[in-house]
């Protein structure tokens, strides 16, 4: 549905939008760019997170 959306957006309602109707290299860019960003989003959220955050194991010092 997003990418539906998106390609009415840039290619109908462009006075609305404020956007450009692109060629197919340009198409061909996003949907080479939104191939390669899905997969790297699925392997950051696989990246187990701390309970305790990793900068509280610094000691921060005081200055009196």
């Amino acid at each position: 549905m997003s990418i539906v959306l998106q390609v009415l957006m840039v290619e109908f309602l462009k006075r609305f939008a404020g956007t450009e109707r692109l060629n197919w290299g340009q198409w061909g860019g996003c949907i080479a760019m939104a191939a390669v960003s899905w997969p790297i989003g699925w392997v950051v959220k696989c990246i187990p997170v701390p309970e305790r955050p990793i900068f509280s194991y610094l000691k921060w010092k005081k200055r009196a």
